[in-house]
């Protein structure tokens, strides 16, 4: 099989706009640890879930929409505009909203306390310039204008970091995140109109048709819960936590959910071209090429993806004093728990890319609710037995897995596939043995500078031997790197 230029290209430079963003996502929350007391980081993490909670519905999950019609032969600009003036009044029934309720109700509400009224305009605020910002990327995403997504991608991250240090710097105003909420706000909503003008499609001759923008509406209208649930997903294990135990436990979950939000960055850049790329191989009728596409991808993250807990678990201890600080070591414990899950997580991330490209259907509300309901159910029972934030960790980490877990026997659904194959229950041996290896690693009793050194030898020394084994072997994930064509 041959190399696809645009996949190296388009997964290249994709990669690198999301590691540049991770790297500043995690440079703000270390900020925001720094000069934010244990509380009021929680309130931070709880503020961001709240954000992606709410973008879904505000944006009537459009997004999507533009990202799956974007690779139809129809598609023009004028569809965005079309959509982006359905926003602006949207944007005008949620200021309308912010000023009939009361902000201490919804601080009462949200945060257990109603203190926090002051932040309740500059967070939903930011809900709006943040459900611009992912409307773009849904537009660039599905007309395939990859470096102006990529770009976006960046800035949004980079608006975050300069508005975060200006105030710092110049000690504008009295609350931190008041302010990193109202500017960001702003600065977002700035560049996402350079953005747009930067667009080289955005003149046109093409007509809107109604029945595409009817189809543009109703995938995204279909697909609203799937938002909604996903974003109580994360949500909930912070809101729970501070109402059932204290916000500084809050901050322990809110800081888990961070490093498997993270993480997941790792399946994001496949996702972004996946689903416009499967969405065009359904358009075009070519299934047994989709089919052996997706047993690829599969083999991948059973293979490869998996493997990425064992090295959460291995430099837990490293990830939490090192971004958060020595505050949140108690957090170490949590961040093991859920280290087995992330593999899985990340593997969903890809694979509802797949499902979205493949099917009108909104399967993606099915995956999400019953991870939702498996999430609150085994809460409230695990909180009979543990009586401590331990059981919503516990709880969250099999929700990430039973996403995984759905989505594969949803595109099994869809398109036959070979899943529990000799090379991918090879893989799962492979991975407990390296879970068994990790764990005793870390009960070596020995100085932190030493521990550390045996730890990055034995990180490398498995990761190498399990690449010469599927080197070895021809794996098809090393060997068919034609993933995604053009």
């Amino acid at each position: 099989m041959f190399i696809s230029k645009p996949f190296i290209k388009n997964t290249l430079f994709t990669y690198i706009s999301q590691f540049l963003a991770v790297l500043l996502g995690i440079l703000i929350v270390k900020i925001m640890a720094l000069y934010l007391t244990s509380e009021n980081l929680g309130i931070y993490l709880l503020s961001r879930r709240l954000v992606l909670l709410f973008i879904p519905l505000i944006t009537l999950n459009l997004a999507m929409g533009l990202s799956w019609f974007g690779s139809k032969r129809d598609f023009s600009r004028l569809y965005f505009n079309k959509i982006f003036f359905t926003y602006i009044f949207i944007g005008i029934g949620l200021f309308i909203f912010i000023l009939i309720f009361d902000n201490a109700s919804i601080s009462q509400t949200i945060y257990n306390n109603n203190e926090y009224e002051y932040i309740i305009n500059p967070i939903f605020f930011f809900v709006f310039a943040s459900g611009l910002q992912v409307l773009t990327v849904g537009y660039l995403r599905g007309s395939r204008q990859y470096n102006l997504m990529n770009l976006s991608n960046i800035l949004y991250r980079t608006s975050s970091i300069v508005v975060l240090l200006l105030i710092i710097y110049l000690k504008i105003g009295t609350e931190l995140l008041t302010e990193y909420f109202y500017y960001g706000a702003w600065l977002i909503i700035i560049y996402n109109i350079i953005v747009l003008y930067k667009d080289p499609n955005k003149k046109t001759n093409k007509i809107v048709k109604k029945q595409n923008l009817k189809q543009i509406f109703e995938y995204s209208l279909f697909r609203i819960p799937s938002g909604i649930f996903y974003g109580l997903l994360f949500f909930l294990p912070i809101y729970l936590t501070s109402k059932w135990f204290s916000l500084i436990d809050a901050t322990h979950i809110g800081i888990i959910i961070t490093v498997a939000n993270t993480a997941a960055m790792i399946g994001v850049p496949f996702n972004l071209l996946f689903l416009p790329s499967f969405s065009h191989l359904h358009d075009i009728g070519t299934n047994d090429q989709a089919r052996e596409r997706i047993n690829i991808i599969i083999k991948f993250i059973f293979q490869v993806v998996f493997f990425i807990g064992p090295l959460i678990y291995l430099f837990s201890q490293e990830i939490i004093i090192m971004w958060f600080g020595q505050n949140y070591v108690s957090t170490i414990i949590y961040l093991q728990l859920m280290s087995p899950f992330v593999g899985p997580f990340i593997g969903y991330i890809m694979i509802r890319g797949i499902i979205d490209g493949l099917s009108f259907y909104p399967y993606s509300n099915i995956i999400t609710l019953f991870s939702l309901i498996s999430l609150i159910v085994l809460t409230f029972i695990l909180k009979i037995f543990i009586n401590n934030p331990i059981s919503i960790a516990l709880s969250f980490s099999i929700g990430l897995f039973i996403l995984f877990g759905i989505s594969l026997y949803t595109i099994k659904r869809i398109i036959n596939i070979s899943i529990f194959t000799k090379s991918n229950l090879t893989s799962l041996i492979f991975l407990v043995i390296i879970f068994i290896l990790t764990f005793f690693t870390l009960s070596i009793n020995t100085s932190f500078v030493y521990k550390l050194m045996i730890k990055f030898i034995v990180s490398l020394i498995m990761m190498s031997s399990l690449f010469y084994y599927y080197y070895q072997t021809k794996a098809s994930w090393i060997m068919y790197s034609d993933i995604i064509k053009e």
